[in-house]
């Protein structure tokens, strides 16, 4: 984010690099969902503020790409 310029669009490498480290904070949340059970239990994964701020930017970035809004 630090390298865009919001007037212009952003380069090749900028949207490489997004997509890169959104597959890799992907993965994360899908170990972790995995391992700790989604929702319906104590300590799951969405029991913990810092993994629902993760599920937050994780989807939020996913539905920037699938919209074309992002990356």
């Amino acid at each position: 984010m630090a390298m865009d310029d919001p007037n212009e669009e952003p380069s090749e490498e900028v949207k490489i690099v997004e997509l890169t480290f959104l597959i890799i904070f992907t993965f994360e949340a899908v170990f972790k969902i995995v391992a700790l059970g989604f929702l319906f239990e104590i300590n799951t994964y969405l029991r913990d503020a810092w993994n629902i701020l993760d599920f937050i930017v994780v989807v939020t970035g996913w539905l920037g790409i699938i919209t074309g809004g992002g990356g």
